[in-house]
């Protein structure tokens, strides 16, 4: 096996920067290995609810999202037959025998047990599923494996092998040759401690792992340097040798367009223009609309065009709950790693520092589920601040937590982009204060031509395609039509466009069902909870059934 050294050497050099900003988000790893190590339990009487606390950190794309079921089966299988799963979780995680031998048994015994428990549906219990496992588990022994991920990465580096998926005869190949790569990777980050020492400066003890863990970043580094240089659409440029040693280089950012922007966004080049003017005016806007139409897709769309790359350094999503304050958004006062509290800044205090040195670039934080907080308390004394016209040092004022004659604004160079879910009747609505401060958008479900143009290049069969948009929109009629639910409830066309892999499926019709099963059902029975019929007559009329 070869790779590319120096390129290598200089992806760490960019990993070592990228996990000090605020950009950097990828800690819920070490607090899911911290939950399934604090959960795991080989004796468990309750196998289902077991599992379900292994894999309950706060973020669940690990495990769950759009098309990926992998808890949600996992935890079925469970409840179909506990005692069996556990005996193959025993069996995995069995260090004395072969990995190979382990990984594959493990995945023939849960599909032989998911054709049991859902005849003809996929048991997600894959290669990724398998090392996520084992990953959690073993933290320091095996990296977290997508497959999509390890060929980008082995782009970027250069890998001399050829990445394939796995094929009757060797199944467990590309996950061989993932472990091979990432064993070289490890090897080269080992011999930069201060990475080690910098990683685990951002790790609380009470939330992350924190034991040994040298696969896992392993992996959170060739991810990082995948999802920063997508489609190896970087350039490569020499700097001074004698800084980092013989080859070091640096990485450029590819120009991104409009066109970019408007690749797979259903949404015409007129809307999106009108969209990006609204924001540059106002410089505070939300993407307002129902379930499903891509308001976080055409958020950090938009913020890459406006910046012109794909920096992650000028574009920082932080998601808003219920429990989210001042402390984290702007300033508090927090415990450390030693016990001791002190003060510290948040994320938007942290991003607007970043903005301030760089005023010649635009920044762009994305709020997501920016209803779900309370905004007077999030925002305190900084909702005056977010005016367009109250940018800048003029208007700099103290803030509750601010030391002696300390001061503190927002830069002319940064814009928020919130996204609301309009269908999410257990919130509040948003406060006046805050409307007259945002541009409202309202972004609606679109199954146009694009749409159908995108399902066919996935393989998806015309006859299906026309079949969903004519179902999904005569249900889109009922619920705009009634009474006490509206636009804003629509089914969006999200939920149809995350397909990655066709093959993974028993048939496209399956595919179709499987979304309707498992996310606009609950859906529907949620907005007619009081009457039952009304939603189960809505579902029927959205299956589609072979003849």
């Amino acid at each position: 096996m070869a790779i590319n050294l120096h390129l290598l050497q200089a992806y760490i050099a960019d990993y070592k920067q990228l996990i000090t900003t605020p950009d950097y988000d990828e800690l819920y790893k070490w607090e899911a290995a911290r939950k399934f190590q604090d959960n795991w339990n080989e004796r468990a009487r309750n196998v289902a609810s077991m599992l379900d606390r292994c894999l309950s950190a706060r973020w669940n794309n690990l495990w769950a999202g759009n098309q990926f079921f992998l808890k949600k089966m996992l935890l079925e299988l469970a409840r179909y037959d506990g005692k069996k799963v556990l005996s193959l979780f025993k069996l995995l995680f069995d260090e004395t025998q072969d990995l190979e031998q382990r990984a594959l048994t493990f995945r023939e015994e849960m599909d032989a047990l998911g054709e049991k428990a859902f005849p003809g549906r996929s048991a997600f219990q894959d290669d990724r599923a398998i090392m996520l496992y084992l990953g959690l588990r073993f933290p320091d022994k095996y990296p977290l494996y997508k497959f999509e991920m390890f060929k980008d990465f082995a782009r970027l580096v250069e890998f001399d092998g050829v990445v394939k998926k796995s094929s009757p005869t060797n199944r467990f190949r590309p996950v061989r040759q993932y472990l091979e790569l990432a064993a070289v990777v490890r090897t080269e980050l080992e011999k930069d401690p201060d990475l080690l020492l910098i990683h685990r400066k951002l790790l609380d003890p009470d939330i992350h792992f924190t034991g040994e863990y040298g696969a896992l970043l392993t992996q959170d580094f060739m991810y990082c340097t995948a999802e920063e240089h997508p489609n190896n659409a970087v350039n490569m440029v020499e700097e001074e040798a004698a800084q980092y040693g013989a080859g070091r280089k640096r990485t450029v950012a590819k120009p991104y367009t409009k066109s970019d922007a408007l690749k797979d966004l259903f949404m015409g080049e007129e809307a999106f223009d009108r969209i990006a003017r609204a924001l540059k005016h106002k410089k505070n806007i939300v993407l307002q609309g129902a379930p499903g139409v891509g308001k976080t897709f055409v958020a950090r769309r938009l913020a890459h065009y406006l910046t012109g790359s794909e920096d992650p350094a000028k574009v920082r999503t932080v998601q808003f709950h219920q429990s989210f304050g001042y402390e984290e958004f702007i300033m508090g006062i927090r415990p450390d790693a030693a016990g001791k509290f002190r003060r510290k800044k948040g994320v938007l205090y942290e991003f607007c520092e970043h903005a301030q040195d760089d005023p010649e670039h635009d920044y762009f934080l994305i709020l997501d589920e920016i209803n779900r907080g309370n905004l007077s308390k999030i925002f305190g004394e900084l909702m005056l601040l977010i005016e367009a016209d109250k940018r800048g040092e003029a208007y700099q004022m103290p803030l509750l937590y601010s030391e002696g004659a300390e001061t503190f604004y927002l830069p002319e160079n940064l814009y928020f982009i919130g996204t609301m879910n309009t269908a999410d009747r257990s919130l509040a609505l948003v406060d006046y204060a805050l409307r007259r401060r945002f541009a409202f958008i309202e972004l609606a479900p679109e199954f146009g031509p694009r749409f159908e143009a995108h399902l066919l290049e996935k393989g998806i069969p015309a006859n299906l395609i026309a079949s969903i948009i004519q179902h999904v929109q005569r249900v889109n009629r009922v619920i705009e039509d009634d009474p006490n639910l509206g636009k804003g409830f629509l089914i969006g066309h999200s939920y149809f466009c995350q397909l990655e892999n066709l093959a993974d499926w028993a048939s496209p019709e399956d595919w179709y069902n499987s979304i309707i099963e498992w996310e606009i059902a609950p859906q529907l029975r949620e907005y007619w909870f009081d009457n039952t019929d009304k939603a189960g007559e809505l579902i029927d009329a959205l299956w589609f059934f072979t003849t």
